[in-house]
């Protein structure tokens, strides 16, 4: 039974078969009251999206969520897996109209859009550079399915959604908000290990340019003690970089990153020696999901957020809007 009394904050991702979540105590310092994970019976992904049918076993998920760990907020913000999203970002004159920017946000979206504009929400967010005379626009569409299911879900739960943003977009803001790194006014980017795939996001100062995931096959091989595995993962990460940088023209004079920030780095210290030997010039951070953060969390806790630190700083940053 969800407290009135209290005006906690809970934000939940569904990833794979895994749903994360964290809850903070309402107030003008972040306090993290309890954070850590439950097993999805079927994972969360398109293939779930298109059988409704499946839409109370996922609610039963967050009811278990609910009574496991007690929760008292009333109210959910749900962050979206980039994959059920389309992202870009788009560059538009600065003097436009706001009409002039719908309607160029709108064709741009239909040069890419897998199937009718009418079927996709959108919503964009806009990045400033000082010295450029124009402005990006951060776009992500989201299809309407997949917003009515997620909406169905939480209609059957005692939480009433309020927020629905996406996870790559959230971890962004989390990083910079929540203090765990400065600002620069060049490129960086995030790289995230987790169980399945390294993530890589290509940011400038604070705003989102592209992502790439890779996908991996056997990380037990990846990850092997050996020294030659660690090179050859290093190499495919340095590569990939190289084409994001590649990908956006003349906006890049030089392919130089300043900043490498590592999300579950630590685990994975041959890799991140590895890429650092490829990309001299950059710096490279430990992002520790937990610094600056108030808790009381248990050990168990602690090591699920180490693990899947992009999930947990995207689940913080979402409560920086």
């Amino acid at each position: 039974m969800i407290s009135q009394e209290k005006n906690n904050r809970l934000v939940l991702t569904m990833v794979g078969d895994r749903l994360f979540f964290v809850e903070v105590e309402a107030g003008p310092s972040l306090r993290l009251l309890t954070a850590g994970e439950v097993r999805l019976k079927i994972p969360f992904d398109d293939n779930a999206i298109q059988s409704p049918q499946l839409i109370p076993e996922y609610a039963d998920s967050v009811n278990r969520l609910v009574d496991r760990f007690a929760i008292s907020a009333p109210h959910a913000t749900f962050l979206l897996d980039q994959r059920l999203a389309l992202i870009r970002r788009v560059k538009v004159d600065r003097d436009l109209t706001s009409e002039e920017v719908r309607r160029q946000v709108n064709w741009e979206m239909e040069q890419f859009l897998t199937s009718q504009r009418s079927e996709f929400h959108l919503n964009y967010e806009k990045i400033s550079y000082q010295r450029n005379h124009f402005d990006y626009l951060i776009v992500a569409a989201v299809r309407k399915v997949v917003v009515y299911f997620i909406t169905e879900i939480f209609k059957k739960t005692p939480l009433s959604l309020k927020v629905l943003d996406i996870n790559i977009l959230a971890s962004i803001r989390g990083l910079y908000s929540l203090g765990y790194v400065e600002t620069t006014s060049g490129f960086s980017v995030i790289i995230a290990f987790e169980e399945q795939a390294i993530h890589l996001i290509l940011i400038r100062a604070q705003g989102y340019v592209k992502h790439f995931e890779i996908n991996i096959k056997t990380p037990n091989t990846a990850f092997s003690g050996s020294n030659q595995p660690a090179e050859e993962l290093a190499t495919v990460i340095n590569d990939k970089i190289l084409e994001l940088l590649d990908s956006l023209g003349d906006e890049v004079l030089l392919k130089n990153i300043e900043n490498l920030f590592l999300l579950n780095g630590r685990a994975h210290v041959k890799v991140v020696a590895a890429l650092q030997k490829l990309q001299r010039s950059a710096k490279v951070h430990f992002v520790e999901p937990l610094k600056n953060i108030k808790h009381s969390l248990s050990i168990e806790e602690e090591s699920i957020i180490a693990a899947n630190s992009m999930s947990f700083i995207a689940l913080l940053g979402a409560l920086q809007q």
